[in-house]
């Protein structure tokens, strides 16, 4: 699943699941899996507006920034992994390689069924009776983006319309 959630957002990578944001379709990344080299559209591990990084318990972390400064990431963490803060560990160090020191000027999170963590949550949250804002704040990437911060939350889009609570397709920027 992870491969084609990825594919489906500009990337391209050989793995399981993807379960959190997914990286900007307006600035696609292409990443290979072979023989342990990886490498980014730039050519490396990463640079000022991309990130990649796999880690020897299989977690992996794709995050950019697009033309706009807004910072996406893709990231998996095996599922017997989750929970241990592995995933906010990543989301922070590609936070701290692209988007501190005022780079980044909001954090972006696309959630569909492909990667249905934080649209599960939002869906949820929704049904709790949470308004649409908080029930964004209160998933993994608003998470992190509050952490940060970014506590603004901008609706790009919302599919199926008026299916409230029973979302497949979410894409919101946290400014």
């Amino acid at each position: 699943v992870g491969g084609a959630a990825l594919a489906a957002h500009g990337a391209t990578v050989a793995t399981t699941s993807v379960v959190h944001s997914a990286v900007s379709a307006a600035h696609m990344m292409n990443a290979a899996d072979g023989n342990d080299q990886h490498t980014v559209s730039n050519g490396g591990f990463s640079n000022n507006r991309e990130f990649f990084k796999r880690e020897d318990n299989d977690a992996i972390i794709l995050a950019s920034l697009d033309d706009n400064d807004v910072f996406w990431v893709a990231l998996e963490v095996p599922t017997g992994l989750r929970g241990k803060g592995i995933g906010s560990r990543l989301f922070g160090e590609a936070w701290e390689a692209i988007g501190s020191k005022g780079r980044a000027n909001a954090i972006g999170g696309k959630w569909n069924t492909a990667m249905p963590d934080n649209l599960n949550q939002f869906n949820t949250n929704l049904r709790a009776g949470m308004s649409d804002e908080a029930a964004a704040i209160n998933t993994f990437t608003g998470g992190q983006a509050f952490k940060r911060e970014f506590t603004t939350v901008q609706f790009i889009r919302r599919d199926p319309k008026g299916a409230h609570g029973n979302y497949t397709n979410v894409e919101v920027i946290f400014r």
